[in-house]
């Protein structure tokens, strides 16, 4: 192909170009009132749902676990006397990591969750768009009125919790429309779960302490009963523990404070892109209407 040649060839594709975004423009032109027409009712409707959605609120709560300072505590005497811990039933738990993911399986547990939900009596709250405040009662049948089933789904996507493995700070965060409650919630999920923790370590340790104590009172052998006073010691060392403190498995380093401000919905983002999908749609639109009308012509 020669230089004359090619220089027809590219001359060419500009005005094939050139006409292209004639023809684009001239399209818009013509179905101008279809395309902005359907563009603003989107963007209409994008804005009055962001004005009309219930607001939510982020309440955080910064933790980190309680790490335990006797390294020659239960877990040494586990591992030490393990035979006589496996006839008792004991067992020491991990530490560090382990221990602090144990817990946190804990507080997003159904068990725990439930007992929250019922303490702090959550139902009528949780589902107050079919609850009667002034009779007391589910504007709906009893078949169809909430369940404590319900109540643990909704409660465990409201609640979050991340965690920093290296740092090992863990961030619990409460979303709801209430920004009071949301902070009261992230508050007293950690107060009851380290109360739920320790009544659980108080109860495995008496528990031990019973089984050691008949283990001792039916054993004459010196060495065994050496054994046994180093493990009833440090079951009771971890009850009296459990007694005197209140932050048992978690440690609050920033409590949860009302938030002033609220997480979703984002209304600028909500307009912005309700308006993007509104003019593609009016695009879409138009073309279609345009491809009918050329084949109404055709036949």
């Amino acid at each position: 192909m020669t230089e004359t040649q090619n220089r027809a060839s590219i001359n060419e594709m500009e005005e094939t170009s050139e006409m292209s975004l004639l023809d684009y423009w001239n399209f818009f032109m013509k179905y101008k009132w279809i395309i902005i027409g359907i563009a603003a009712a989107v963007s209409i409707g994008a804005i009055i749902y962001a004005l009309v959605v219930t607001p939510i609120y982020k309440a955080s709560l910064v933790m980190a676990p309680i790490q335990e300072e006797e390294a020659g505590g239960l877990s040494s005497l586990m591992s030490r006397y393990s035979g006589l811990a496996a006839m008792a039933g004991i067992s020491a738990k991990g530490k560090g990591v382990a221990k602090a993911d144990e817990n946190l399986a804990i507080l997003k547990s159904r068990a725990f969750i439930t007992e929250f939900i019922k303490k702090e009596k959550l139902m009528p709250v949780l589902f107050s768009d079919v609850w009667d405040e002034e009779n007391k009662q589910w504007k709906v049948e009893p078949e169809d009125a909430p369940t404590m089933a319900d109540a643990y789904e909704l409660f465990n996507a409201i609640l979050n919790v991340g965690s920093n493995r290296e740092t090992q700070i863990i961030t619990l965060t409460v979303d709801w429309k209430d920004s009071v409650l949301a902070s009261e919630w992230a508050n007293k999920l950690v107060d009851r779960l380290n109360l739920y923790i320790k009544n659980q370590q108080v109860r495995d340790a008496q528990k031990n302490l019973d089984f050691l104590t008949h283990q001792l009172n039916t054993t004459n052998k010196a060495e065994d009963r050496t054994i046994l006073y180093e493990l009833i010691e440090s079951n009771t060392k971890t009850i009296m523990l459990a007694n005197v403190t209140d932050e048992f498995a978690f440690k609050v380093l920033d409590p949860a404070v009302v938030p002033e401000k609220k997480d979703k919905p984002r209304r600028r983002m909500i307009v912005l892109i309700g308006g993007m999908l509104g003019l593609g749609l009016g695009i879409v639109v138009a073309f279609g209407y345009n491809y009918l009308m050329e084949l109404k012509k055709e036949t």
